[in-house]
């Protein structure tokens, strides 16, 4: 299937690693020109010169989500050497566990804040990229641990509240023709994730948790960027204020 976006534009953020990198590297080669940001500068720059080294027109920056002054900056920077833009991933995230003051101001801050920030300055080129080709997509990258409150955990409460914001968002943005939806993975591994660190840390846990896997192993960053990219798509284009979850289907409860 072609996914018809060759020639469009996006903007990605926690581009560098994981799901991140893997949605990067899946537009470039579906024809995305890609502006990506990561909190790390030199895994930014490795995964800049080994996606435009493979021909893709990829350009990174080291941001700060936390901070709103360098999110601003990035999000007009990166916009206006596109361009233009058809396509925002919200994919980074502070991964701030407990339930410290910092957990929660970190977390709201990267997942939430930023956002909205990133979307004022994408709004206008997004409406625009409407005009001009029928679509205009928003995805976010929740977690299937929105829907676990087994205790009073930072991480997982604001990104329930992430899924509610991206909801609101689907009804204002759609009046103007942009999609948001958001993607809840499960438990993905990769080597430099923090199932990763589990596995060679806390083997005996880390097999715990495979036990309750319904196919046996964790998910792939790619099978989690196959279906974010899909929803960046305009094959995608009926499809607005969904959570489509990647968990194989640990999940208990049913998606109504």
């Amino acid at each position: 299937m072609k996914l018809e976006l060759e020639g469009t534009r996006a903007l990605v953020t926690g581009g560098s690693r994981g799901i991140g990198r893997s949605t990067v590297a899946l537009l470039a080669q579906e024809g995305c020109s890609v502006e990506f940001c990561a909190r790390r500068a030199p895994a930014v720059r490795s995964t800049e010169a080994e996606l435009t080294a493979a021909g893709h027109s990829v350009e990174g920056s080291a941001v700060d989500l936390i901070d709103k002054e360098d999110v601003v900056e990035w999000a007009t920077n990166a916009v206006n050497r596109l361009g233009g833009l058809d396509i925002v991933v919200a994919n980074a995230s502070a991964m701030a566990t407990g339930d410290t003051e910092e957990a929660w101001q970190q977390n709201y801050r990267v997942e939430i804040a930023s956002l909205r920030e990133i979307l004022r300055i994408a709004h206008p080129y997004l409406k625009d990229a409407v005009k001009r080709r029928g679509d205009a997509a928003v995805v976010a990258i929740g977690s299937t641990a929105a829907g676990r409150a087994e205790n009073g955990d930072a991480y997982g409460a604001v990104k329930a509240a992430l899924a509610r914001t991206v909801k609101g968002l689907s009804r204002s943005l759609i009046k103007d023709g942009i999609r948001a939806n958001m993607v809840s993975p499960g438990p993905i591994f990769s080597e430099d994730g923090v199932w990763g660190n589990v596995k060679r840390e806390d083997p005996k846990g880390f097999k715990e948790k495979l036990a309750h896997m319904p196919l046996g192993r964790m998910g792939k960053p790619e099978e989690v960027a196959n279906a974010v990219v899909f929803l960046c798509s305009p094959r995608a284009r009926f499809i607005a204020g969904s959570n489509i979850v990647v968990d194989s289907g640990r999940s208990d409860h049913p998606q109504y």
